[in-house]
């Protein structure tokens, strides 16, 4: 993935986060983020490089976590780490498809 394309992913980001209330969403390479957006103002960054510097993110795989009133959702794929941070009521399923779909943005060539 170029640069280019983690701008077409922040483009991605805000206009995706209009129709869904996820509080931030991120995509990182092990432990560096390349792209993020948020439309709210918190701590989220640091949380973030928490989860990030705990993942493995060589092998596939999916993860949920509760954080107070935060659920944290964490899919690894492709050499990527896809994070997002959601309200504890907003369903996983639609979640885990938001950070599905980025991933499928990156494949694309």
């Amino acid at each position: 993935a170029e640069y280019g394309e983690f701008q077409t992913l922040q483009h991605y980001f805000v206009q995706i986060n209009l129709r869904m209330p996820l509080l931030y969403a991120c995509v990182a390479c092990q432990s560096s983020v390349l792209a993020d957006h948020s439309d709210v103002v918190g701590n989220f960054e640091a949380a973030t490089q928490q989860v990030l510097d705990r993942t493995d993110g060589s092998k596939p795989s999916r993860h949920t976590f509760n954080v107070k009133k935060y659920k944290y959702l964490v899919l690894t794929m492709d050499g990527f780490t896809f994070l997002g941070i959601a309200d504890q009521d907003y369903p996983l399923r639609i979640c885990f498809a938001f950070l599905e779909k980025i991933n499928l943005i990156l494949l694309i060539p």
